[in-house]
């Protein structure tokens, strides 16, 4: 026969001579697939596979990849369609083997990886449409394997490169591509621990350099690959167990790039993926993958995000969640529930799906989970880890919290919250004198972390919620947590939080709760000036106004030498921002607590206050020169002031402020 040339003999296989790792070795083969003569002696192709893929038992050589083992997977997809069942157990052999690493045999084949793994892929993927259940099974299995190897390759290269920089190297990080053959199997999928940055993807500071280090990536984003995973899953109530969770973890490897997560979100694999979640039960494996996959979606691609944004989604989120909440004991269901509450929080990061929150009832839901042990309520999903202390039970406490904090800047979610006693419960974490055990419970580091978030979600909410603040008594708690405090940043974070409320409709709280004497005494011994600054924005918020409480505010400002303590700062040289912030809040205090009051007024120009306030009026920048004339022209109103102003004279010669 003429092609008895250009097929590979039966001796060059057994001894494995020939044109090897140059990419011929399924040249022969192919030719017997094409050519006429040879097409239909089938015994004699599947004897040749066998060899050959006995012969490369560890993975194939990258030039092979190039054109023969694509050409000779195509082949034997039409021969297994046109029925010839014999193909069925050699073609997954070699489906198995083309998701194994590829071999260099040179140097230069690094240069041929690229489009190795494409073509390879795009073939692959092509056997998804073969009518037999186990081929289609291996052929998604290679499809993940592969995609797994290469992101686990890419998230090799992306650690070299974190190294590199933060050590300082000068070595271009394009040069640290690619080196050797591509080992390991598949890469270890992202954890349950709630943090943006899923474990597998890029970095945006990273996106530029690791487009310019690595190609490899490419070939998984130029392939059909999720094109054809997509529409297989649309298929999925005719597709086997085994067959959905194949497709799943694939499209749960692709979804690592961005890329894909577009692709995934636009041909409709968003959708389909909430379905999966909605008519499986959340113990079956496939929903862990799906939901994975879902947050790696929305996590890559920002419009995802209005896309789920809909009563149907959020309503298939809540149903998952409640379900995971009331029958999840098991470790992994843990997780699983975990993961849940961390997709609801991307959801919850664009503020047009906020009110399906409430409408849906999942804000309910979140809340019980947050609080429900600490006011006392009983819920069958309050059940499974209500006694706990257990990583992955402080883990939704605190992913409940933090969701809640992003809802409550929706008026519904926040009204709601205010009216189920939610800054009740968050106060006892805050309270020095708690007893309850369900907040004793927390050992040390975890009862921190808990203490930030529950400051945030208390400011939040107590800004339109005086009464339920007042109910709560949260003045007189967090002045005290304020005092007794030991962490310096959670005690700092709590006194931004007084900033905030004290300008309010809280000020009458907090006068009450004698803040104006914790602020004097934390400015007498606090060394920071950024802690001044807020301790003097504070004393300034609460003697803002004209009404009872702010006269009493000033009035106690006065009585507890707050003007003796004030005045000595109005010398300060603004030389840097810090200062110069400083200077500007002291002379809003000055504005707010000392003129208008005559008590406090006299003790100023005492002091020569209105000397030091000229003084700083020269040497100060224009911004802060306009809040000290402003201040002056209101202080003026009082003979004393002038006649104390007219005694002054300047250091500098400035202009303006001789006018």
């Amino acid at each position: 026969m003429g092609t008895t040339d250009k097929s590979i003999s039966s001796s060059s296989l057994m001894t494995g001579t020939g044109n090897e790792g140059q990419g011929t070795e399924f040249d022969g083969l192919v030719n017997l697939f094409k050519d006429e003569l040879t097409a239909c002696q089938y015994d004699r192709q599947i004897s040749i596979l066998m060899k050959l893929l006995k012969r490369f038992p560890n993975g194939f050589y990258v030039r092979s990849g190039l054109n023969g083992i694509p050409e000779t997977i195509r082949a034997c997809i039409q021969r297994i369609n046109e029925g010839r069942m014999e193909f069925v157990g050699p073609f997954q052999q070699l489906l198995e083997l083309a998701g194994q690493p590829f071999v260099y045999y040179k140097a230069q084949d690094s240069l041929h990886h690229k489009q190795c793994t494409l073509n390879i892929l795009n073939a692959t993927a092509e056997a998804m449409s073969v009518h037999h259940e186990k081929v289609r099974l291996r052929a998604v299995t290679t499809l993940y394997e592969t995609v797994a190897r290469v992101r686990a390759k890419d998230q090799d290269d992306l650690t070299l490169l974190r190294k590199h920089n933060e050590a300082g190297g000068s070595k271009p990080a394009e040069t640290l591509g690619m080196q050797g053959s591509l080992g390991g199997s598949g890469a270890k999928s992202g954890g349950s621990s709630w943090h943006y940055g899923h474990q597998g993807s890029i970095r945006p500071d990273e996106s530029l350099k690791y487009d310019k280090r690595s190609t490899l990536h490419e070939a998984v984003r130029e392939s059909t690959v999720v094109t054809r995973l997509v529409n297989e899953l649309k298929q999925s109530s005719s597709q086997s167990h085994d067959m959905l969770t194949a497709i799943v973890k694939g499209l749960r490897e692709c979804s690592y790039y961005a890329h894909c997560c577009r692709l995934i979100t636009n041909q409709g694999g968003l959708d389909q993926l909430f379905s999966l979640l909605e008519e499986c039960d959340f113990r079956d494996y496939a929903v862990f993958i799906a939901l994975e996959t879902v947050w790696n979606v929305l996590e890559l691609n920002p419009t995802a995000k209005e896309l789920v944004g809909s009563f149907h989604y959020v309503s298939v989120l809540h149903q998952v969640l409640r379900s995971a909440l009331i029958n999840g004991y098991k470790l992994k269901e843990k997780e699983f529930r975990n993961d849940c509450i961390a997709v609801c929080t991307l959801v919850a990061e664009d503020p047009d799906n906020h009110p399906y929150f409430f409408k849906t009832g999942l804000t309910e839901l979140v809340f019980i989970v947050g609080a429900g042990t600490e006011i006392g309520l009983e819920h069958e999903a309050l059940k499974p880890f209500m006694q706990t202390i257990a990583d992955e039970d402080f883990e939704l406490k605190k992913l409940a919290w933090n969701l809640l904090y992003i809802l409550s800047f929706h008026s519904d979610n926040a009204f709601f919250l205010r009216e189920s006693d939610m800054l009740k419960a968050l106060f006892q974490y805050l309270d020095v004198d708690c007893s309850t055990p369900e907040v004793v419970r927390w050992p040390t580091l975890q009862l921190l972390d808990l203490q930030y978030v529950a400051i945030n979600i208390i400011t939040q909410l107590s800004l339109n919620g005086a009464r339920h603040f007042a109910e709560a008594n949260g003045a007189n708690i967090m002045l005290t947590f304020l005092r007794e405090c030991m962490d310096l940043n959670l005690r700092n974070t709590t006194l931004r939080s007084l900033v905030h409320l004290a300008n309010s409709e809280n000020q009458a709280a907090f006068v009450e709760a004698n803040a104006i004497e914790c602020m004097l005494q934390l400015i007498t011994v606090e060394i920071d000036l950024n802690v001044k600054r807020d301790c003097f924005q504070v004393i300034s918020d609460l003697c803002a106004g004209t009404g009872p409480d702010q006269e009493l505010a000033r009035q106690q400002f006065g009585e507890l030498r707050g003007v003796e303590l004030l005045v000595p700062y109005l010398d300060l040289d603004p030389n840097n921002q810090t200062s110069q912030n400083l200077l500007y809040v002291i002379v809003d205090c000055v504005w707010n607590a000392i003129v208008g009051m005559p008590t406090n007024e006299q003790r100023f120009l005492e002091l020569k206050g209105v000397h030091k306030m000229l003084d700083a009026l020269e040497k100060s920048p224009n911004w802060i020169q306009l809040c000290l004339l402003t201040c002056l022209v209101d202080a003026f109103q009082s003979p004393k002031v002038v006649a104390q102003a007219r005694a002054w004279s300047h250091k500098i010669a400035h202009t303006p402020v001789e006018k």
